[in-house]
């Protein structure tokens, strides 16, 4: 293993062979950039963290195996560097899914392997609890309530 120098950040966020910081609303990154996933403008693999080219202040910042969702300082959602409709509180990514949820408790889920996107409204396993956090993995997901209750949802594949 190789020592890397440290470098101040406010969060992080990393997935199978890539990984994020994020200082002061800039998202630095670093590792496989396959398909442009990390969106420094190239495919080479990036060694030591480099900063993306993005205009909004990304407040919170999600990673999947193939892509990177981002939350701006103003709600707005981005998926692969695209705006979601909409303005969110929370935002998680799984393998090959993203998840955004609004104040409302609207979550809606895409995954990303699929020619055709799925949407997912939780609105009625919601509509009782006020969400704090969540995350979310290979096919499943889990919200935290204010209350400190765990919810979890999936696709049930594996019973």
């Amino acid at each position: 293993m190789v020592p890397v120098r440290p470098i101040d950040g406010e969060a992080i966020g990393t997935f199978l062979n890539y990984s994020v910081v994020l200082k002061d609303g800039v998202i630095y990154a670093c590792g496989n950039n396959r398909k442009n996933r990390l969106g420094l403008g190239t495919a080479d693999k990036i060694f030591k963290p480099e900063p993306i080219l993005f205009k909004p202040k990304v407040i919170k910042i999600a990673c999947g195996a193939t892509h990177l969702v981002l939350l701006d300082s103003d709600r707005q959602a981005y998926d692969k560097f695209e705006k979601v409709e909409g303005k969110y509180s929370h935002i998680a990514a799984g393998t090959d899914l993203s998840f955004f949820i609004n104040e409302k408790c609207y979550v809606s889920g895409k995954w990303t392997h699929h020619a055709k996107t799925s949407r997912v409204n939780m609105k009625q396993i919601f509509k009782n609890y006020s969400i704090k956090d969540m995350e979310c993995g290979v096919n499943y997901g889990f919200a935290l309530t204010h209350d400190n209750l765990a919810i979890g949802w999936g696709d049930n594949r594996f019973k």
